[in-house]
């Protein structure tokens, strides 16, 4: 299972991309280059995640959860209990 899991995290994951990315001007001593790349990863990665938090908060309000606004706190504790769980369970 954790063969298994770790190759899904190297495939699908998004920093693969950059290894070559990073490789190539750092063995020709380009450090210019090497930083431009983070650069340009890191402000990517960091307005991706503000896009999807936006649009996912925002379509998220305009549902109602009035009844369910008392629990949120049990609710939060109950989804990080049960991924503790299954990360026990499935020996990840």
């Amino acid at each position: 299972m954790t063969t298994w899991s770790l190759f899904i995290l190297f495939v699908f994951g998004p920093c693969e991309a950059l290894i070559p990315l990073l490789m190539a001007p750092a063995a020709d001593h380009h450090w210019s280059w090497v930083g431009a790349v983070i650069v340009a990863f890191g402000i990517t990665t960091i307005a991706t995640m503000l896009a999807m938090v936006t649009l996912g908060f925002v379509g998220l309000k305009q549902l109602r959860f009035e009844t369910l606004a008392p629990w949120s706190h049990t609710i939060a504790g109950l989804a990080i209990a049960t991924s503790g769980i299954a990360v026990q369970a499935l020996g990840i």
